[in-house]
């Protein structure tokens, strides 16, 4: 039986880091409360902080820490394998962290700081290890809810900054594995990736790896939600991260996840909890569905963007992973995946809505 201590509960271990100041002055300040569709990792609690350190580079700067929750890995019914596990995500994800870092990767959320803080009393194990990352306004769920109008400008500049966050991981062959609005954090006018902890790295074992659906089902490939997992390791990576990124679009458009409005546009039937058939079967259903979508999306986007728009949303998107992304690349090659020429789609995008505004305004 699991006895897991609810997120939203004191913590016996984890919070008792409210209050203190650790390495590099950062002070622990409360917690962050998940919510309730979160699917982030299980075994960690977050935490607002603040630097209180005068002659630290980060003074006054404000930081999410993400500790890890040994109470809850004591509570499961394989101990050991809890504790495995946690520290195996935990390591991975560290060792990505200071990966981006040491690249200076400006489009992926910066981690700060790790340590380790000893606590006395608090239970069989009194010492709780963190990351700290840097802390970001919101994701950008919240900027689309917060916002009575979202201009063209903005969005096209979000997917030009994830398109490049993705470009930098793929050049040092880590795939994300679970982009997503709300793992996609606004810093003033620039978005970053956030969340790493269901990556995937070329020639390192990963906690993930040998799950077919690593990140959230919700926004997941239709390839993998039906099974099919392809031999090539670099192109089902990167394709999953191209068809995200494609669904992105379709989310600042339309304002739901794709893989839902995919999955909707099916019989009942065809859903993949009730599916019994393989892929190749189900994908003229599935490309069927997809027309769907993309007349859905055609109505969203106004009509002098709406071609290179539509065309981008195809080619990264496309349900069949056979037929996803650069058209003119060979099929079954990770070549085809290649986020370049996405990226100078994006940034033209941008520009163009971004004049688009600045006319009118006048």
């Amino acid at each position: 039986m699991n006895n897991r201590i609810p997120n939203n509960l004191p913590n016996p271990s984890t919070d008792a880091l409210i209050g203190r100041v650790l390495v590099g002055g950062w002070k622990v300040e409360g917690k962050v409360i998940r919510r309730s569709d979160a699917t982030g990792g299980h075994f960690s609690n977050c935490y607002h902080v603040v630097n209180v350190d005068k002659n630290s580079p980060h003074h006054e700067q404000q930081g999410f820490l993400k500790a890890l929750d040994y109470d809850a890995a004591m509570q499961e019914t394989d101990v050991p394998r809890a504790l495995q596990r946690m520290t195996e995500e935990f390591n991975f994800e560290r060792d990505l962290v200071e990966l981006c870092k040491g690249r200076r990767m400006r489009h992926i959320v910066r981690g700060v700081e790790s340590g380790e803080a000893h606590i006395a009393d608090v239970g069989p194990i009194d010492r709780v290890n963190y990351l700290i990352f840097e802390a970001a306004e919101h994701d950008i769920r919240s900027a689309l809810a917060l916002s009575n109008h979202v201009d063209l400008a903005w969005i096209f500049r979000t997917l030009h900054n994830v398109a490049n966050g993705l470009q930098l991981l793929h050049s040092v062959q880590v795939f994300h594995q679970d982009v997503k609005p709300s793992n996609v954090l606004e810093f003033g006018e620039f978005r970053k990736i956030g969340d790493l902890g269901r990556a995937s790295r070329a020639g390192v074992k990963g906690p993930f790896d040998d799950i077919d659906v690593a990140g959230d089902h919700g926004y997941a490939t239709p390839e993998l939600l039906y099974g099919f997992v392809h031999q090539d390791e670099g192109v089902r990576r990167r394709a999953s991260d191209c068809y995200q990124l494609g669904g992105l679009i379709y989310f600042l458009f339309a304002g739901v996840s794709l893989t839902t409005a995919l999955i909707v546009g099916l019989d009942e039937n065809l859903h993949p909890a009730n599916y019994g058939g393989n892929y190749e079967a189900i994908l003229p259903s599935l490309r069927h569905s997809f027309d769907g979508v993309v007349r859905d999306l055609t109505e969203t986007i106004p009509q002098n963007f709406q071609t290179k728009t539509l065309q981008v949303f195809k080619e990264l998107a496309d349900p069949d992973i056979h037929e996803r992304g650069l058209p003119r690349a060979k099929k079954g090659t990770a070549s085809r995946f290649r986020l370049d020429r996405y990226v100078s789609h994006f940034d033209l995008l941008s520009r163009k809505a971004n004049l688009a505004l600045k006319t009118a305004l006048q």
